[in-house]
């Protein structure tokens, strides 16, 4: 069972899909959506699926009686959010069960008692401002976690919300993960976050090979937040697997141009090997090192690669690297611990895991690292 929190200066956090590929991704930034128009060529030889026009965030009448029934109204809005959360949080009223991998609307969440974070948003979002809150959709700056299904790469980030009352901003978090008190955050409309929704089922069609339903859902979601570089490239992935090379070229030409994600960068650069045209697969290639080399969450993940192959001093060498980039992270500081424990270099470990203590956030210090750093390994690792 999924537990949450209540934050009054950072956010209610969770874990979502937001892409995939053979490198897919839906990055966390933010930009104005533009006046262009996009005709989007057709996917061959696939049928023609119409995505139906879902108001994510619309309640049912079992949602209005649920919250009439257990909030009283005529309260003020710090006792009406207290209240919510309250309400959500006790399993004798609603059982939520976090699932990563379902992506479901506010009313479905709420029928099915599970969903991934932006599921668990939708449905606070939906029923916060049912209450009359200004309750909005919030996007975490934090070290993605990436997985692989398939031919497909994962990358998993955070979607939360921000509920903003008189006197004080509340973070809401199905607590999931943590992240730090520095962790930037950033507020997207709801089109934005109605945009990953759509990706997200556009993401679940793809690895389940259903192109014409990809590529539908990943048309619609451009519609709704033109500016979204990955979903651009998650886009073109689906034109690649149909074998469309110049309908791929140019879905992942617009993502680079929006912005130069890794996805997009190997996307490209693949393509561009597959086709012979090696000197444009180069220039991607070097695109994509130049960016990898400044990017703390990229070195990340590849020490945890290193870590799985009982590699240490390689993983302890690309978090060092990390660190040199982003030094107030305490996921960072903690991996790095991690491995240095596994190396054999205790007093240096519990050094950096001191560290990561002093930079983490209370709901960190009570769950992750209330414990040894021995014991915490220890339980990781079997």
């Amino acid at each position: 069972m999924a537990t949450f929190f209540v934050n009054k200066r950072l956010s209610i956090l969770a874990r979502t899909l937001f892409a995939l590929s053979i490198s897919l991704f839906f990055s966390a930034c933010t930009t104005s959506p533009t006046e262009t128009v996009y005709q989007f060529p057709p996917l061959r030889n696939s049928a023609d699926i119409v995505i139906p026009e879902t108001d994510v965030l619309a309640m049912t009448p079992a949602m209005t009686q649920f919250l009439s029934k257990n909030i009283q109204m005529s309260s003020g809005s710090r006792q009406k959010l207290l209240a919510l959360q309250k309400l959500l949080a006790d399993k004798t009223k609603i059982n939520f069960i976090y699932n990563a991998n379902t992506t479901l609307s506010a009313a479905q969440a709420f029928e099915q008692q599970t969903g991934n974070c932006l599921a668990f948003a939708n449905m606070f979002v939906a029923m916060a401002r049912e209450l009359g809150l200004n309750a909005r959709f919030q996007q975490m700056s934090i070290p993605p976690e990436w997985g692989q299904r398939g031919n497909a790469y994962l990358v998993a980030k955070h979607m939360n919300v921000l509920v903003q009352t008189r006197n004080l901003d509340y973070t809401i978090d199905i607590g999931q993960v943590a992240y730090s008190n520095n962790a930037p955050s950033k507020i997207i409309p709801d089109t934005k976050a109605r945009a990953h929704y759509l990706n997200n089922l556009g993401a679940q069609a793809l690895l389940e090979d259903n192109l014409a339903t990809a590529y539908a859902y990943f048309v619609a979601a451009v519609k709704q937040h033109p500016d979204a570089a990955d979903i651009w490239s998650n886009l073109g992935v689906t034109y690649n697997r149909n074998d469309q090379k110049a309908e791929a070229e140019w879905a992942y030409r617009q993502s680079v141009n929006l912005q130069p994600s890794p996805t997009a960068l190997n996307n490209l650069a693949n393509l561009y090997r597959g086709q012979g045209k090696i000197e444009q697969a180069d220039r991607m290639a070097k695109k994509l090192k130049h960016h990898n080399r400044s990017n703390p969450y990229y070195l990340y993940n590849l020490s945890r690669e290193a870590l799985d192959k009982k590699e240490y001093r390689q993983s302890i060498k690309l978090l060092r690297k990390a660190l040199r980039r982003k030094s107030d992270e305490h996921t960072l500081h903690f991996a790095l611990a991690k491995s240095l424990y596994l190396a054999g270099l205790y007093d240096k470990a519990n050094s950096r895991f001191e560290r990561a203590k002093q930079l983490a956030p209370p709901v960190v210090l009570d769950n992750l690292y209330s414990k040894p750093l021995g014991e915490i390994v220890a339980s990781q690792e079997s």
